[in-house]
């Protein structure tokens, strides 16, 4: 019986073209990430929005959020400026005094909670009720709000209806 000769391969010359292949793989996974560089500027890509909460917030609070964001970017606006939709504002009751927007809530706080931190952003606080206070908030100061420490829990109002 003839036998068929296997090629016998050169375990040099593979892991040399592994090293080359994964050596050629680093820089592109690092371009695609970070920081990019554009015109003498540096623009950071990312990932999460400027309305991502440091604490929990109910599953209607979660939802007003990922649709302001669609709102705003569908006009193309920034949420200092935007110019709501009369379906958005009906449907989180959102108020508008004199072109500025915002939205009632309630609070829940811990021991780290300092009202200071509102009252610097424009956010008017009630008479807290043991741990939890109701709040409302200018849309323009949204973002900041959503960054407070001292938050445990944040939930927008619904508008209440006679049934």
């Amino acid at each position: 019986m003839n036998k068929l000769k296997q090629p016998k391969y050169n375990r040099l010359s593979t892991s040399s073209l592994l090293a080359v292949l994964l050596f050629s793989l680093i820089p592109f996974c690092i371009s695609c990430g970070g920081a990019k560089q554009t015109n003498n500027k540096t623009e950071v890509n990312h990932t999460t929005s400027n309305l991502t909460p440091i604490f929990n917030v109910s599953a209607r609070t979660k939802s007003f959020l990922a649709a302001l964001e669609n709102e705003i970017s569908g006009h193309g606006n920034s949420i200092e400026n935007a110019q709501l939709s009369e379906k958005f504002i009906e449907a989180y009751n959102v108020r508008e005094l004199d072109n500025d927007y915002s939205i009632s809530g309630f609070i829940k706080m811990n021991e780290d909670f300092d009202s200071k931190d509102l009252e610097q952003i424009d956010v008017a606080l009630r008479q807290p009720t043991g741990a939890i206070t109701t709040v409302q908030v200018p849309l323009k100061s949204l973002g900041q709000f959503l960054k407070i420490p001292g938050i445990e829990y944040f939930e927008i109002s619904e508008k209440v209806t006679n049934k």
